[in-house]
């Protein structure tokens, strides 16, 4: 609840509460928050967005990788056990394709050697 208290202040600074105006402050407070163009209505609109954004990146993700994926649910609920299949792509494949890379760099190296002679 504290947390709110800053956020609460700024919107109340300069105004001069007293007895016979805090239900009118409350009232114009409240909507300024929950109204029709209020702030939480704002918030939820970005968090759809946001959501929308996340869900498409991780369709995308499953399409491209249909075998890893497959049983992943392209629901932002999942949004866990695709980090930590990205986690776990970042150090054990990286790590096994950077050993390709050198093996095939030092095969192509050692056939256009033979090729020169």
């Amino acid at each position: 609840m504290e947390l709110y208290f800053p956020i609460v202040d700024s919107h109340l600074s300069g105004k001069e509460l007293r007895l016979n105006t805090i239900d009118k402050e409350r009232d114009q407070f409240k909507r300024h928050f929950e109204g029709e163009q209020g702030e939480l209505k704002k918030l939820r609109h970005k968090l759809g967005m946001l959501r929308s954004t996340v869900e498409r990146k991780m369709r995308e993700i499953k399409e491209h990788s249909k075998v890893e994926y497959n049983e992943i649910s392209e629901s932002i609920d999942a949004r866990s056990e695709y980090i930590a299949k990205y986690e776990k792509l970042k150090t054990e494949d990286l790590k096994r394709h950077e050993n390709r890379f050198k093996e095939e760099l030092n095969k192509n190296t050692i056939n256009k050697h033979c090729h020169i002679r």
